[in-house]
């Protein structure tokens, strides 16, 4: 347990880092445009953990389609089936 819990502190610092590093490049008054890609690239570990929140999101995404579209009927699903097959 104790080794969970030290994992968690180093997330739990890591993603501390993270936001203030994001939110020093926000306030920073000489910054005229934000630039989110540099912002990505010059944090040290967001981007990775940006790709992994969109991956984990997109999952989310398709699991609440999935339970969505049980209650359907076989029409319904075939007219959803037309409007979003090319």
């Amino acid at each position: 347990m104790a080794k969970k819990e030290e994992n968690n502190n180093k997330e739990i610092n890591h993603l501390n880092s993270m936001l203030a590093a994001v939110m020093n490049y926000l306030t920073d008054e000489t910054v005229e445009e934000i630039d989110f890609d540099y912002l990505l690239d010059s944090t040290e570990g967001l981007r990775q953990w940006w790709n992994e929140y969109e991956e984990q999101h997109k999952r989310e995404i398709a699991k609440e389609i999935k339970q969505s579209l049980e209650g359907l009927s076989l029409k319904e699903l075939q007219q959803i089936k037309k409007q979003i097959t090319p």
